[in-house]
């Protein structure tokens, strides 16, 4: 069978090539807006998507301690968390202590971010200021 027969068989339409034009090195003329183009980076798809998927969000600070205490939250954890900072907004609340199984959480609640996290054994002789509320899930 010819390239033509086949390409009719199987629905496949040739494409001609397009005039492509030598790309610009020029480093001073090469910025590219993206605003302007309306595309967008990876990092901010994903960060879209993140916030689609969650409300918590976790703050530098508590990100580095999570990895510090190689701490893993799973979807049930995270589901508690947010169970909790939403009884804590309704009730008014602005910046908590959110206490589940060995661990507490300094929440932001107008942020709706977990400003830092500690484990209970850690919490020994510390003093916690600031906090208007506690919420235990």
């Amino acid at each position: 069978m010819k390239a033509g027969e086949l390409q009719l068989l199987n629905n496949v339409r040739s494409v001609r090539p397009r005039q492509v034009k030598s790309p610009d090195l020029n480093p001073a003329t090469k910025s590219i807006d993206k605003a302007a183009t309306g595309e967008k980076s990876f990092r901010d798809i994903l960060a879209d998507r993140v916030k689609e998927t969650t409300r918590l969000r976790f703050s530098a600070h508590a990100v580095r301690r999570l990895d510090e205490r190689q701490i893993n939250l799973s979807s049930n954890n995270l589901n508690r968390l947010e169970n909790g900072l939403n009884r804590i907004e309704e009730k008014g609340g602005r910046s908590s202590l959110i206490l589940m199984d060995d661990m507490a959480y300094i929440v932001s609640v107008n942020n709706k971010t977990v400003v830092t996290l500690l484990k209970t054994d850690a919490m020994t002789n510390n003093v916690f200021t600031n906090i208007d509320s506690v919420a235990i899930v």
